[in-house]
């Protein structure tokens, strides 16, 4: 599993995962 601790949330594979992380949220 893939954590977010900055938004708390659990993204199911690498690939969202990355695109969360590359979001304007984590900018």
């Amino acid at each position: 599993k893939f954590y977010c601790y900055i938004c708390k949330t659990n993204c199911c594979s690498q690939q969202n995962f990355q695109s969360h992380m590359a979001g304007i949220q984590h900018q």
